[in-house]
């Protein structure tokens, strides 16, 4: 299973450390990732849940498929209020997104974007770039710790930050406010993913 070493490789795992995490030894994953002993059902079922992918993908069986990679999802970020978006790494995600070096994840915590279909406790994709096009969606840094995800406007020196539910104000900056560091574009939203229910 080429696979399972390529998984426990991009999450940053030993063999071991993936053993501990599973109920296996060392040696053991070292015969399924080799391809000398095939893993049980109920075994596969829970490396697949433990890495966020489907069995057929474990197995190869998508041989028709993009190539994916794990990709980190950050904290959350407001889609409402400005809150902390938190640096450290609470999960990963699978995507085959291409320039997949350049994108990150980020759960979202509220309701200020649905006209967006952007929901509470959706994941968005981001791609990192400190600027964007009028009408993209933005991560944005303000203030050095408080992110928020919002429909990027800019209009001469004027840049609103615009939700998309009638609920929630526009946050007015200037172009000084980006140009002193007080305002960061962190990436630009190009994927969302939610739960249905």
């Amino acid at each position: 299973m080429h696979r399972l070493r390529e998984l426990r490789r991009q999450k940053g795992l030993s063999m071991r450390e993936l053993g501990e995490q599973i109920g296996l030894s060392e040696s053991t994953v070292s015969l399924y990732e080799n391809g000398r002993r095939k893993p049980s059902h109920e075994l596969l079922c829970r490396l697949a849940d433990f890495f966020g992918v489907s069995v057929d993908y474990l197995l190869e069986r998508d041989l028709f498929s993009q190539p994916s990679r794990l990709l980190p999802v950050y904290g959350t970020i407001r889609a409402g209020r400005p809150d902390l978006a938190n640096e450290e790494i609470e999960g990963w995600h699978l995507s085959d997104v291409e320039d997949a070096d350049d994108c990150f994840y980020l759960r979202v915590q509220g309701d200020s974007m649905e006209g967006a279909g952007i929901y509470d406790g959706s994941l968005v994709l981001i791609r990192r770039q400190t600027y964007a096009a009028n009408g993209q969606i933005v991560a944005c840094l303000l203030d050095g710790e408080c992110a928020t995800l919002k429909r990027f406007r800019r209009d001469g020196r004027v840049v609103a930050l615009l939700p998309e539910n009638s609920k929630y104000q526009p946050i007015l900056l200037t172009t000084d406010d980006f140009d002193n560091g007080s305002a960061r574009i962190l990436g630009v939203a190009v994927e969302v993913i939610r739960k249905l229910v």
